[in-house]
């Protein structure tokens, strides 16, 4: 087992879990132990299993609309070789993918926002409609 202190990029919180070295990263589970700082906007969060699950799910909906954005607007991904040879899909550097969330503990919403390239109205419509089941509410300005 190894155990880590996770601090999200979504918010100021810290986080402990563990997860088996053992079991593969598809199929490790992460273990929840305790809450080791809370930031201002899940202060309200008293339950330490809840506050995990929210910033969890916070963090998880940043990068499931980071990936829709690469899905359902192809125009905005590019090719980038990696270290090992291979190639991934990521965001064409000239697209700034910009993101925040507004609201506090359980009622944040994630706001989305792009600088390098205007989206169409169709593509503002299929984002929102491909992000529209994530675990927080998405707006895509």
């Amino acid at each position: 087992m190894h155990t880590t202190l996770w601090s999200p990029d979504t918010c100021g919180c810290s986080i402990r879990y563990s997860w088996d070295t053992e079991t593969s990263e598809d199929e490790r589970v992460h273990t929840f132990h305790s809450v080791e700082q809370r930031c201002d906007a899940h202060s309200g969060l008293a339950n330490d299993k809840i506050h995990y699950q929210h910033i969890l799910g916070e963090n998880q909906t940043k990068n499931k609309v980071h990936g829709a954005i690469m899905d359902v607007i192809p125009r905005l991904k590019k090719q980038q070789v990696q270290p090992d040879g291979t190639t991934a899909d990521v965001l064409d550097p000239v697209v700034q993918f910009n993101w925040s969330f507004k609201g506090k503990d359980h009622r944040r919403e994630l706001h989305v926002s792009f600088a390098g390239v205007t989206l169409s109205k169709a593509e503002v419509n299929k984002l929102t409609a491909a992000v529209a089941n994530l675990d927080k509410p998405v707006t895509i300005h």
